[in-house]
């Protein structure tokens, strides 16, 4: 099934019209899914996902145009920015 069909049955399985919890649910499973797709597709070219030390996220790294290695979640943000660790990895310059 592709990305789209995913994304198409989790919102044709659920009547919107319905009730508010009914949106909330195929919003959750249309996260899931692309969360599924994303980290798919980064395996599938070769992306080493680790995990972070402190809090166990899955994770990947990433070199930024200054060249410094920066870790990107699996929902494609800036780990720093949401790991309650963050501050442990910091270096004091």
């Amino acid at each position: 099934m592709t990305f789209k069909e995913k994304i198409l049955k989790a919102i044709t399985d659920k009547p919107f019209d319905r009730c508010l919890g009914c949106k909330e649910e195929a919003i959750k499973e249309i996260e899931q899914v692309a969360d599924e797709e994303i980290e798919n597709r980064l395996r599938q070219i070769g992306v080493e996902i680790v995990n972070c030390q402190k809090c166990g996220k899955e994770m990947f790294w990433v070199k930024t145009k200054n060249g410094k290695a920066a870790p990107i979640t699996m929902k494609l943000i800036n780990h720093f920015a949401d790991c309650k660790f963050a501050k442990e990895f910091r270096k004091n310059v």
